[in-house]
This record gives structure tokens, C-alpha cells and sequence, in this order.
């Protein structure tokens, strides 16, 4: 399956039946990519010039980004190198994330960005999706109890936590999950990424391939050629 199997007046035809929302909640927990496709409304701000009906749309069902679901939840760290326009923000910092607090509980991840304000706003795209989802499923994953600049936390006792840079805010949270987005603009990023590694479950670099600790460390092969 690559592409939605449902359409949005059927998933809410699913909330009147018990059964049918426990099957389906029990499906989006163990298929991702189902969850990803059938339930996650992004935004795209080029949505004029793509010639598309609007800014929200579906998670886009392209082979590649099936394969990132795929790698993200089947090993604990991974790193990304990406040009733009990959969405592989909204795969790893916000689909990533939220779908660990939607489906299990008592789970603690944190999104890193190099300014506060950044860090906020890939919180901001995560509400997003969670409000949009459940305007048409109300009944898929716990209630979203809190909600601030910088934290979300659910019914469930699951959180997310957006910050700035800064191996302090991994000692202050010990995630079970972290994401360091756009890591090549992180002054912080080395200090983080191994102040985490004794503190986190799985940590999922995100940045563009420029020169520097980020090239260094996971493209040596590249840097091998470049040489």
C-alpha cells in the first residue's frame, strides 16, 4: 500500500463503532506509513504554484518518503543528510514525534532546532497536524491536555518538547526520543548529539550536506571523494 486506502468521510464513519476505531488505532500503531498516508495533513506554502486545491494536503505517498518511515522506525539513530524541500522535517521532527506520543504512552521526545523560535515553529506544524487529524478522527490517540510554545502533552502522559540548541536541554530531559533538525546550523550540534547518545533511546539527525561536523562525521565516504 503506498497510497491512502480510505477517504476522510470514511475514517469518520469509523467513529461510530468502538470496534472499528480500536481496529484502526491498533493499525496506525503498527503500520506508520498507513498512519502517515490515511491520517497526516500537512501544510505546503507553495501550494499556488503546484497548482494544488488548497495548503493542506495528505502526506505525500511517494516511494522514497515510505522508505524514510520505514528506516525511522526500524533503527534507533539514523542521520540525514537533505536538500530542500524533502520534507523529511515533517517525516522525522513532526510524524516521527507525534506518532510516538499518539500510540505509546508515557513517552517523552524532544525536537532541537538552532533558535528558539524554529523550534517552535516545527511545534506549531506538529499541533497542526494533531488538530487538523482530529477534526476528521476525534477519536484516534489521546487528548492533548497541554499546550504551549515550547510543550504538548497528552492524556496519556506523552510529550513533546521543542528547544533551542544546547547540550543543557538534553541533560535537563533525557528523551526517549531526539531529533536534531537542521543540525549543519547548530553551533551546539557536536556537544548535543554526545551529551544524548548515553541519555536517548534514538536521536534523528536532520541537516543539509554542507562542510562541517555534520559532513565530517556521516558522509565520509563523500568527503573521501570530494578529497
Amino acid at each position: 500500500m503506498l497510497g491512502p486506502t480510505r477517504s476522510h468521510a470514511e475514517l469518520r464513519r469509523i467513529g461510530g463503532s468502538p470496534e472499528a476505531q480500536a481496529i484502526e488505532q491498533m493499525r496506525c500503531e503498527r503500520e506508520p506509513w498507513y498512519w502517515f498516508v490515511n491520517y497526516m495533513v500537512t501544510q505546503d506554502e507553495h501550494w499556488v504554484r503546484k497548482g494544488l486545491t488548497g495548503p493542506y494536503q495528505r502526506f505525500p505517498a511517494l516511494e522514497y518518503l515510505r522508505s524514510v518511515i520505514y528506516v525511522l522506525w526500524q533503527y534507533d539513530n539514523t542521520a540525514w543528510p537533505k536538500s530542500r524541500q524533502m520534507r523529511l522535517t515533517w517525516a522525522a521532527a513532526v510524524g516521527y514525534v507525534l506518532g510516538e506520543a499518539l500510540f505509546r504512552a508515557g513517552r517523552l521526545s524532544m525536537v532541537q532546532s538552532k533558535k528558539e523560535e524554529d523550534a517552535q515553529g516545527v511545534l506549531r506544524r506538529t499541533v497542526g497536524v494533531y488538530d487538523r487529524m482530529r477534526q476528521f478522527a476525534p477519536w484516534l490517540g489521546p487528548n492533548l491536555v497541554e499546550r504551549n510554545a515550547g510543550r504538548l502533552t497528552f492524556s496519556n502522559d506523552s510529550a513533546i518538547v521543542a528547544c533551542p540548541q544546547g547540550a543543557h536541554h538534553v541533560q535537563s530531559y533525557t528523551p526517549a526520543r531526539l531529533v536534531l533538525d537542521e543540525i549543519q546550523l547548530q553551533d551546539e550540534a557536536e556537544e548535543a548529539y554526545h551529551q544524548a547518545l548515553p541519555a536517548t533511546e534514538s536521536m534523528t539527525l536532520l541537516g543539509s550536506a554542507d562542510y562541517g561536523w555534520f559532513w565530517q562525521v556521516f558522509l565520509p565516504g563523500k568527503l573521501a571523494g570530494a578529497a
